[in-house]
């Protein structure tokens, strides 16, 4: 008797399957790539330690890489807003290039 053939509540007879074949899969490893985004160790007890150890420090500075980060981005600040000014005295001033 055929998978779609079957009356719900009808038995299956001993040793045939109740399930449809598998096709191959057209990605054999998607699992392992997918087990590597999803099933990662707990890192929450660790951050949560880190970022209530020290009161003084802010939290933006906590991390290992927070200097790397903050750092160059706070010099790329400092230059647009003093490029924006250099930019607003020359208008005042009326200097064309």
């Amino acid at each position: 008797m055929a998978f779609s053939e079957r009356v719900e509540g009808e038995s299956v007879e001993p040793g045939t399957s109740d399930k449809r074949p598998r096709r191959a899969s057209k990605y054999p490893d998607i699992h392992k790539i997918m087990n590597a985004l999803y099933n990662r160790p707990n890192k929450v007890p660790h951050y949560q330690r880190l970022f209530q150890a020290n009161p003084e420090v802010p939290v933006y500075m906590k991390t290992p890489k927070s200097k790397i980060m903050l750092y160059p981005f706070f010099a790329m600040f400092g230059v647009g807003v003093l490029g924006a000014f250099y930019g607003i005295q020359k208008m005042a001033r009326g200097v064309k290039d």
